[in-house]
This record gives structure tokens, sequence and C-alpha cells, in this order.
């Protein structure tokens, strides 16, 4: 009789647990950690406290760490994404022919241009001058006659553009999770109300936009330099002030009529956003480092829901859950291989060859990075859409997470 009560309310001790870790968990993928380590950045930077030796040997330990968390969670969830886009099927690969076909071919065309004309000199091409003069005029410095080639122009250019596209990415990424966060715990917004969050964070985009991009300068080596364009001063105040307005919208017109305090899941997204992206508090290599692998454990949070939800429905191995388990542990290592292999051993290899000697040192490493993440971001603007298998299996899921 004792062993049956006891065998009854194991389920019940199980759930009691399994909630709380998967909530723990939830939290800390969906942004929270970033958060964290956002108050220890802040702590650490007195100069009280940096300068202390205990200190500086654990910041040392963790920036030693880095890539260690780079590949547990920002390698696999680029990864995914190809894994999500290609492997739909020919009439998904057709449909979306322009993402899937033409936009790597582009890139790759682009950063073989830079190679041709990396020595090229940039006072060979009048109009650029011409370009550079007209913005200067209204107060605009692009530093485009800085650099010592056109081939150095182009590629810092497409270094911009990733950046641009990767805050533009990060916001979509982090409305899209705290609304579907937020519909699975009974937090629904009107359509109002989702125009509004939008636009705050557009606002949010176009604010880290005009900061300049200052710390891609931790690139500069001899042979190449990154020089940020300057931007008149009210108009970066202009940004602050419509980003303040959106925000205060979105706190009286979003937050109080809820009546309720938003649930974590909606809410940690919409700050971990407002954290990362804002320019006035920016510990030196949070941005470059912290936000893409904070970035990448969100995004793997819904890869891995979309994986337990069956996308691919020819696996057999979704009959148990051990089988289940086994198959998304195997998956992560593959994704955390192929990563590896993609982003750090293939472009190191090349780079440690000096193919051509006249090119930065960590060129191929950079044209890597540059080409499969902004892929990724036009992928992940096709793997969500309606006629996608990865958003269409979500869509029955009314567990909280």
């Amino acid at each position: 009789m004792t062993s049956s009560v006891h065998n009854a309310t194991l389920p019940l001790e199980i759930s009691r647990v399994a909630v709380p870790l998967r909530n723990a968990v939830a939290f800390l993928m969906l942004g929270g950690a970033s958060l964290m380590l956002m108050a220890v950045f802040f702590f650490v930077r007195q100069p009280q406290i940096l300068m202390r030796d205990d200190v500086r040997m654990m910041l040392q330990e963790l920036s030693g760490g880095t890539l260690l968390f780079v590949v547990l969670l920002s390698y696999p969830h680029f990864v995914w994404s190809y894994r999500f886009a290609y492997q739909q099927g020919f009439a998904f690969i057709k449909r979306h022919s322009w993402q899937l076909i033409a936009y790597p071919l582009v890139v790759t065309g682009l950063l073989a241009l830079c190679v041709l004309s990396w020595n090229y000199p940039v006072s060979n091409f009048p109009i650029l001058r011409s370009i550079e003069s007209a913005f200067q005029s209204v107060g605009i410095s692009l530093n485009w006659s800085l650099y010592k080639g056109a081939g150095q122009l182009l590629f810092a250019g497409l270094l911009i553009a990733q950046v641009i596209m990767s805050g533009h990415h990060y916001c979509m990424q982090a409305f899209g999770v705290a609304l579907a966060g937020g519909e699975e715990h009974g937090y629904k917004l009107t359509n109002s109300q989702k125009k509004i969050l939008r636009v705050n964070l557009y606002a949010l985009w176009a604010m880290n936009l005009l900061s300049g991009f200052a710390f891609l300068a931790i690139l500069n080596n001899r042979t190449f330099a990154y020089h940020s364009f300057q931007l008149p001063a009210p108009l970066s105040l202009a940004s602050y002030t419509f980003f303040a307005i959106t925000f205060a919208l979105v706190v009286f017109k979003v937050i109080l009529p809820q009546k309720k305090v938003p649930p974590f899941q909606a809410a940690i997204p919409i700050l971990a956003i407002w954290i990362w992206l804002q320019p006035f508090i920016q510990p030196y290599g949070y941005q470059f480092l912290v936000v893409p692998i904070a970035h990448g454990a969100q995004n793997l949070f819904f890869a891995y829901k979309v994986e337990l939800n069956n996308f691919d429905p020819s696996r057999k191995l979704d009959k148990s859950a051990g089988g289940k388990l086994l198959f998304l542990v195997l998956l992560s290592v593959a994704t955390m291989a192929i990563g590896y292999i993609s982003f750090h051993t293939i472009p190191v290899m090349l780079d440690k060859a000096r193919l051509i000697a006249d090119l930065t040192p960590n060129f191929f490493f950079l044209a890597a990075f540059i080409l499969i993440s902004t892929h990724h971001y036009i992928l992940d603007s096709v793997v969500w859409r309606h006629d996608s298998r990865a958003r269409i299996v979500l869509q029955p899921t009314k567990t909280a997470v």
C-alpha cells in the first residue's frame, strides 16, 4: 500500500521540480542571463573594483571561456536556421530562391571584389570623394578617404551592413519571442499595441545605428583599420527623444492597459533587447561578444521547441521521450561541430596559409562571419513565415514554457 502511494505521488514530485527548472532555463535563455552579465559588467567597471587582482583574474578567465559559449550557443543557432530553411523541400527553396540561393552568391561576389580591389586606391573613384564631400557639408563625416584601398572600404561597408542587419534581426526576434511567450501565458496584445511595440524596437534600432559602431575598431591591425563615421549630435539626440516617446507609449498604451504584470516569457526578451542595443552604457566587449551569444541562446530556445514538435515527420525516434532526447543531443553536437568548422577551423586555416599577403590577417575569418551571419538573418526572415514548417509545428503547442 505504501509503495503504491509512493508511486502515485512520484509524477507529482517530478512535476514540482521540472516546472521551476524549465522556467529557470527559459529565463536564462530568453535573455535573463545577459541581463545578469550586464549587472556584473556594470559592477566590475568601477575603478575600485576593476583594479583588484582577483577581479582582473576573473575577467581574464571569463574572456578565455568566451569561445566555449560561442560554440555552445552561438554557432549552433546559425546552423539550425540552415536546417530549417533547406530541409523543407525543393518547393520551399524555389519559392524563396532569392533568400536561399541568390543572396549568398551576391555576398560571396562582393567579398571576392574586396580581395581583387584590396589596395586599389580610393582616390581613383572621384564619385566616392564627391559623395563624402556632400555628406560632409551637412555635418556627416563618412571618412571613406581614410581607407588605404577600395577593397578595404567595401569590406568595412560589409561589416557595417552586418551590424545594421543584426540590430534589426535582434529586435524582430525579441518582438516575436515576446509575443509568442505572452500569448502562451494569456498575455495577448491588440494589433495597435503590437504596432506600438514594433515602432519602439525600430526606434531602439535607429538609436543604435546612429552610434557609429566605433566598437568595430577592435578589429584594427596593421593592414586594416575601421574608421567610424561621425554624425551630427542633434541627430543622435533626436533618436534618443524618439525612443523615449515610444518607450512612454509602450508603458502607457501597452503595459498599463493590461492591468497585470507580463509573464517573464514576454517581458525578459524586450527588456534584454533594450539593454543590448542602448548606446549609453556599453561595457567593453558586451555588444560585440555577449549580445550575439545571448541572441543565439534565445534563438536556440525556439529551435529546440520546433524539433520537439516534430519538425521532421520522417523521424522514427520521436515515439519515445528517450528517443527525442537522444536525437536532440546528437543534433546539438552536430550543429556545434559544423558551426565551429564553418566559422573557425576553415577560415583560420585559410588566414594562416596567407594565400594573399596583402589581406588583413583575419580576412577569411571575418568574411565567413559576414557571409554566414547575414545569410542567417535572411534565412530567419523566411523560416518563421506562415508557410514554413518550423512555424507551423509550433501552432498547436498550448503548453506553458
